[in-house]
């Protein structure tokens, strides 16, 4: 299995967070069909999916736990994964509706990405090229893109590893507008999202930069291992060493 990741451009940067690729070789010694699991996430993706079933394009909504999902051999999936602060108008991507489930894409996207053969390229950046050029104009004839300025900044902040309450200590409106805005935005609390964050970052770091994992815990705010094992228990209901192990299945490129 080979999962991997691509920047986008600099006319893009501010919609899309990433474009990710992961594909399932005919690998015997997995055994099939196989139980993949992924950690928690606030971001959508548009994802393209090649499976020997089932070919299409689906929405892959934010997950407040650890995302399931049963795969196949000769399957490739390629997401669209947009900034959690980003909507779009028509209202496409209700993320309340959307979360913790993969959906049906919504007709427009779809109209706009179907000619688009994702499965037929042998280097990403061409690929790429080509879904950009498409997001373009998208979005300049079909979808409208609101851009949340205060959601973006206390979703950076949050990221940064900042807390709730430093946060939106300094912005001038209630701690019950600002939760009700971000929640609107991005389909989950500012707790959740923080929690999901440090969760996503932290692994990130250890698989992009080989960092031993015990020291990572006090660079991502967590007291001692205990306090990471519950956290992590919490939000995959497994343990953190079998999940280290099935990444080590996995061919990882982080952008």
């Amino acid at each position: 299995m080979i999962y991997s990741e691509y920047k986008p451009s600099k006319e893009l940067k501010d919609i899309v967070k990433n474009y990710w690729r992961f594909e399932v070789a005919n690998d015997g010694n997995l055994g099939f069909p196989y139980r993949h699991e992924t950690l928690p996430h606030s971001e959508v993706s548009i994802v393209f999916i090649k499976q020997p079933y089932f070919e299409g394009i689906r929405i892959l909504g934010p997950q407040l736990s650890k995302f399931q999902k049963t795969i196949y051999p000769d399957s490739i999936y390629f997401g669209i994964r947009i900034l959690p602060w980003i909507s779009f108008t028509p209202s496409l991507l209700n993320k309340h509706e959307i979360l913790n489930v993969t959906t049906d894409c919504p007709i427009p996207i779809v109209n706009g990405l179907k000619s688009i053969k994702f499965d037929a390229y042998i280097e990403p950046e061409p690929l790429i090229l080509e879904i950009e050029n498409t997001l373009k104009k998208m979005f300049t004839e079909t979808l409208h893109v609101c851009k949340y300025d205060l959601i973006k900044y206390i979703c950076l902040e949050l990221s940064s590893g900042k807390s709730v309450a430093s946060t939106i200590g300094n912005i001038p409106l209630s701690t019950r507008v600002i939760q009700k805005k971000f929640k609107e935005v991005v389909g989950m609390s500012m707790r959740k999202y923080h929690a999901i964050e440090r969760q996503r970052r932290l692994w990130t770091d250890f698989v992009k930069n080989e960092k031993n994992k015990t020291d990572l815990l006090f660079d991502y705010g967590f007291f001692d291992q205990a306090h990471f094992i519950n956290d992590f228990k919490k939000h995959m209901n497994r343990s953190h060493k079998d999940f280290e192990q099935r990444l080590q299945q996995i061919s990882i490129s982080l952008a």
